[in-house]
């Protein structure tokens, strides 16, 4: 009963037309053959000029066409790729689907051509089955790749054409989010590239709609991750950049730059003074360009950055010479695809004197296990649990059943007090307030409501180059910063995996801290 009480929280927020196109893509899937895709067979080309290099880079690295490393993980095949390998997880096998690696400078031209054509034919004989999202970004670099390099190979060109056939049929309707905006992206790439007029106006309608959608009034990527913030405003500045510099209908550029301002406006807003982020939600490093480079990207576009204020993402910040704080104060979006989410709400992430001290503990996977249960629960986070519960009730790879909501928020730009409702069921509500002084930042913790038989315990999770020492009722730390407490019933130190990346996890410390009614933690810096 409990199993189906939580399937029935997860698909009410969904949207019907996910729940329609889910049942329709297992049906359809089982059918599949990519051969009957030949609308665009002979359709000529356009080779697509583009100047925005940077754009271009390999989040891994291949060598030699036999060995490749994507997500700190490394495999070497005997002899021939296998397109299929899943050894290293079903991510692993999107990164060596994608072909980022055609941008990586120290593999030679014959190696990457050999592994289009290779890949290509493999396609053509149905050995690998066609997936929307790794199609989309496969299509993205091989245009451009093949634009670039004069490639010009019969298989190649049939496996492409097809590839883009496939994807204006298979577009990911049931999972919605970034997925359904990088089949857009492609879509437009792959229109100007065929120079077809159908296919460009489709894919302009569902681009403009979707970026409508999900690019929130403060500028934020509306799955408030950094991360795919940053991934999807770097897919929108290439766009801009191929329509820059080749011809092209239906677009309109200025409502694009429009935009790519506004997200680069968060982007600027959300990041601490030293331009990192905070790895909140799913948000790793090692994934997307960074932060500067973006930056550095839109100047020569001449594109600005827009003022902004974190709003709608939920975000606040709080920041003077010494602390740079990030509070989290926003409920779970999009509704219908809280798959990159985590059970955070009330997370304080700092930096102080320029440096990371509070920290999201970070993604290092997306397999189905215990540890991404782990990695996206409440108590990973930089607030408050009760009994040991999560807020919201995450559970598989990508699932919310119950969902906590933000009841209240107010902030100025010294302090900011946000409440919520995820403990409700427990006769309780969190609310949190934050102060920011000259040499002090103060966090206020108060449970409303019926306490009987409750322990609550506040997490705070140090990076790992913090070495904290306990004592009575406060903490030392090697980065002169002194942590008080007030109110506490008990503080223990213990270990925990801080994800650096991938597959990449750094042993690390953290505190909790278990209260009764009021907990009041007070940050000192020297």
């Amino acid at each position: 009963m409990k199993k189906l009480v939580r399937i029935l929280q997860t698909l009410r927020h969904l949207k019907l037309i996910q729940v329609v196109y889910q049942l329709w893509y297992r049906v359809k899937t089982k059918f599949l053959n990519i051969n009957r895709y030949g609308l665009y067979s002979k359709h000529p080309v356009m080779p697509l000029h583009t100047t925005q290099q940077q754009l271009l880079i390999s989040h891994g690295t291949c060598s030699n066409g036999k060995s490749f490393n994507f997500l700190n993980s490394t495999h070497v095949f005997e002899q021939t790729v296998d397109w299929n390998f899943n050894g290293n997880g079903k991510l692993w096998n999107y990164n060596l689907q994608y072909f980022d690696y055609l941008f990586e400078p120290l593999l030679n031209e014959p190696i990457k051509q050999q592994l289009i054509i290779d890949f290509a034919t493999q396609l053509l004989q149905n050995k690998v089955k066609p997936e929307p999202y790794p199609v989309s970004l496969r299509l993205m670099n091989w245009i451009i790749y093949t634009s670039q390099s004069g490639l010009s190979n019969p298989v190649v060109e049939k496996a492409l054409k097809l590839q883009v056939h496939y994807l204006e049929n298979n577009l990911e309707h049931h999972i919605q989010a970034n997925h359904l905006l990088e089949n857009y992206f492609s879509l437009s790439v792959a229109a100007l590239y065929l120079q077809d007029a159908k296919l460009t106006k489709k894919a302009w309608l569902g681009l403009q709609k979707q970026l409508q959608e999900q690019v929130l009034n403060d500028g934020a990527h509306y799955e408030c991750s950094p991360m795919y913030h940053s991934i999807i405003l770097s897919r929108l500045l290439l766009l801009l950049d191929i329509l820059k510099n080749n011809k092209y209908s239906f677009f309109e550029i200025e409502m694009l730059e429009n935009i790519a301002a506004k997200m680069l406006g968060w982007l600027q807003a959300f990041c601490f003074n030293n331009k990192s982020w905070a790895h909140c939600n799913d948000a790793t490093e090692g994934i997307v360009i960074d932060t500067p480079t973006l930056f550095n990207v839109a100047a020569a576009m001449k594109i600005p950055v827009a003022a902004v204020s974190l709003s709608a993402s939920g975000y606040r910040r709080l920041s003077n010479t010494k602390f740079d704080v990030l509070f989290d104060a926003g409920d779970i979006i999009p509704a219908y695809q809280p798959g990159h989410a985590h059970s955070d709400m009330l997370q304080v992430v700092i930096n102080i004197n320029d440096q990371p001290f509070l920290v999201d503990r970070g993604t290092s996977t997306y397999e189905a296990n215990t540890l991404r249960l782990q990695e996206r629960s409440t108590s990973a986070h930089n607030t408050v649990t009760i009994n040991n519960n999560n807020q919201s009730a995450v559970w598989s790879s990508f699932r919310v059943a119950r969902r906590a909501k933000i009841l209240s928020v107010a902030s100025s730009m010294k302090q900011c007090k946000a409440a919520h409702n995820g403990y409700l069921y427990k006769g309780v509500v969190h609310e949190r307030s934050i102060h920011i002084a000259e040499n002090r930042f103060e966090i206020i913790d108060i449970l409303r409501g019926s306490k009987a038989n409750l322990t609550a315990e506040a997490h705070f999770h140090f990076d790992h180059s913090v070495k904290p020492v306990v004592n009575t009722n406060m903490v030392n730390t090697n980065k002169g910063v002194a942590v008080l407490f007030s109110g506490h019933q008990s503080i223990e130190l213990f270990s925990y995996q801080q994800a650096l990346g991938f597959n990449k996890r750094v042993e690390s410390y953290k505190l909790v801290v278990r209260f009764n009614q009021q907990l009041i933690t007070q940050f000192e810096a020297a």
